[in-house]
């Protein structure tokens, strides 16, 4: 095996090495990051009401006293059919 070889190998085993840890220490299967996606400006279409209900559940003060589960749907819906990326172009 030449040096070339040595390097490489040494190289290929430090990467999977960072990779195993990486893979071990990210939270990757956290559901947060499944329902995250709701509040992506990109994905307006294409967000389920499920994902927005999943925030309030996880943390309970997303709603306050003055609203409910009912009136941040309501507002999603109206969220969902607006044109925010006219409103993104302009500013």
């Amino acid at each position: 095996m030449g040096m070339a070889d040595e390097k490489n190998s040494a190289v290929r085993k430090y990467f999977q090495t960072v990779c195993q840890y990486l893979l071990k220490k990210l939270p990757l299967t956290e559901p947060l990051l499944h329902h995250i996606h709701v509040v992506d400006p990109a994905k307006q279409l294409t967000a389920e009401p499920s994902s927005l209900l999943y925030l309030p559940d996880r943390f309970p003060v997303v709603i306050t006293e003055e609203s409910s589960k009912d009136a941040v749907m309501e507002e999603f819906a109206r969220y969902q059919v607006s044109d925010i990326q006219a409103f993104f172009e302009e500013g």
